[in-house]
């Protein structure tokens, strides 16, 4: 365990927020799928063949592809131990924006598609450029390889909604390996919150406060926490192995800032979740989802994020 560990906070003091009350607390934690099934999707490519660069600024990446790969990779293994059943991969143009929209948000979203959409799957994983507001509507976008329907960012405000059981809508973990995508100031205004909806399967959702970073050094932490975290400690370990300090940067130097929201029936629940969930049970202790708890690197300064204490 990093030195920095030491220093973990938890901040949980409120209900996640609720769209439509009575309905949200008759839902039902939904049952895991027969199988377990993984999907990554990593975007490197925003080149003028990729159908969202018209317009658009963003730098290509180097290490999301291989990021997305080495979370199959590792699926791989499992499923040839035994231990799992399912993964896929899909990289660049191959990652739709259909593939994070619900059809209840959108009448083209299709993400509880089996095997292209990511809710089809029990964990799944984007690594790509993300931005996130600091004013209402308070949400975090994630930027996506092709725009088939003419969206090239998903927003957790407006298109996004995992977990919500039946035949096809299974995520209970999300890895977002993207700038901002667990800021705090989004997370206290609920703008995660909505993404789960409540009472749903969804329970852990991975990213960072500030901007992550593109880089070997990253791919390789990220392949620590995929090693670790099969049993236990899946939130513990992305905030150990994705921290990094001394970060250089063109407005000078910062940390990588990762942080865990988790939702449970209680602070006491999300930290069973946090601690004890890992990628072969996905923290089914956790209870009802009526509690939202942010976990965070105390002092941890980031880019474009602010530090927490």
């Amino acid at each position: 365990m990093n030195s920095h560990s030491a220093s973990r906070h938890r901040l949980g003091a409120r209900a996640a927020r609720l769209t439509v009350c009575a309905v949200a607390l008759l839902v039902s934690v939904a049952p895991r799928a027969s199988q377990d099934e993984a999907i990554a999707y990593g975007v490197d490519s925003f080149s003028p063949s990729n159908a969202c660069y018209p317009g658009r600024t963003s730098k290509d990446l180097g290490f999301s592809v291989a990021m997305a790969e080495a979370f199959d990779s590792r699926f791989d293994r499992w499923i040839a131990q035994g231990e799992w059943d399912l993964s896929q991969v899909y990289a660049d143009t191959a990652v739709d924006d259909r593939d994070w929209t619900d059809v209840t948000e959108e009448a083209w979203g299709a993400d509880e598609n089996d095997p292209y959409g990511a809710d089809h799957a029990d964990v799944g994983m984007l690594s790509s450029h993300g931005s996130a507001t600091d004013a209402s509507p308070f949400y975090s976008s994630f930027v996506m390889g092709d725009g088939d329907n003419n969206t090239c960012t998903v927003q957790t405000n407006s298109h996004m909604l995992l977990g919500q059981g039946g035949s096809g809508s299974d995520m209970e973990v999300a890895i977002l390996a993207t700038c901002q995508s667990a800021q705090y100031f989004v997370w206290v205004h609920g703008g995660y919150d909505r993404v789960q909806n409540l009472g749903t399967a969804l329970n852990t959702w991975l990213g960072f406060n500030g901007d992550s970073y593109d880089s070997r050094r990253d791919l390789n932490h990220f392949e620590n926490f995929l090693s670790d975290s099969y049993s236990n400690d899946l939130g513990d370990n992305w905030l150990d192995d994705l921290y990094q300090s001394n970060v250089a940067t063109e407005d000078g130097t910062f940390e990588e800032c990762p942080a865990a929201v988790i939702w449970a029936s209680s602070d006491g629940k999300c930290d069973d979740v946090y601690y004890n969930g890992g990628f072969g049970d996905r923290g089914k202790d956790g209870g009802s989802h009526l509690r939202s708890c942010y976990f965070f690197v105390e002092g941890c300064t980031p880019y474009k994020g602010n530090p927490l204490y």
